[in-house]
């Protein structure tokens, strides 16, 4: 993959899947720098600032991760930019920011309503901001979306 990168500089999908490679098998810095390089050729193609967003989240660097889906935000309705950065705020401690990106994904994307995560990661974020029975109610609605999904039940009833 990197040869063809030498090959053709500006080829964005060369260095975007170089990238996703270079996640996957861990090499997080080298997989950050080619999602950059995607970047630089094509700052248009907000699908490497989201993948660049996910190697500085794996990294613990969560405001930075933010500042990649704040940048694709501005630029179009990103369901996936406003759940990583529903992630990263929930990491940072800014629950309701996290309940206000994850209630964003609802508004903009009308298949939302049938993914149980999205669910239990704006569950986890209404109990750590002390709203329990939305806690509830989300896990409930993710259990029923997903009944063997690779939750942990909560036991706040």
């Amino acid at each position: 993959m990197q040869e063809i990168t030498v090959r053709y500089p500006d080829c964005v999908e060369a260095y975007f899947l170089l990238g996703k490679a270079r996640a996957n098998t861990g090499y997080l810095d080298a997989a950050y720098e080619a999602y950059s390089k995607c970047i630089k050729v094509n700052p248009a193609y907000y699908p490497a600032y989201i993948n660049r967003g996910y190697v500085s989240y794996l990294q613990q660097n969560y405001k930075k991760a933010i500042k990649d889906y704040d940048y694709v935000i501005k630029h179009e309705a990103s369901p996936h930019a406003y759940i990583n950065r529903g992630v990263a705020k929930y990491f940072l401690g800014d629950y309701k920011g996290a309940i206000a990106d994850y209630d964003k994904v609802f508004e903009i994307e009308p298949d939302a309503k049938t993914w149980d995560y999205l669910y239990f990661n704006r569950g986890l974020a209404k109990y750590d901001n002390r709203d329990v029975s939305g806690a509830k109610s989300d896990y409930d609605k993710a259990i029923e979306l997903n009944p063997n999904g690779n939750y942990v039940y909560y036991d706040i009833r």
